[in-house]
């Protein structure tokens, strides 16, 4: 891809379960192609997401854990 424009190099596959190794990074990188996209405009006031707390008992890990078995 050259700015904007799509050069013949960068083939996106039809479908993301039908990729290769030769389309499946232009696949991934032109999301916008293969699935439904639209603009969602933002409104007048923007305010931060809350953050949580606490994470203790949260069943999402935030960084994976080295295994400490031997």
């Amino acid at each position: 891809m050259v700015g904007n424009i799509r050069t013949d190099a960068e083939r996106v596959a039809p479908n993301v379960m039908d990729t290769t190794p030769e389309n499946q990074a232009a696949t991934f990188r032109n999301q916008d192609q293969i699935w439904p996209v639209r603009v969602i405009r933002r409104g007048d006031a923007v305010r931060p997401l809350p953050y949580p707390a606490s994470t203790k008992g949260s069943s999402r890990r935030l960084a994976p854990t080295a295994s400490t078995s031997t």
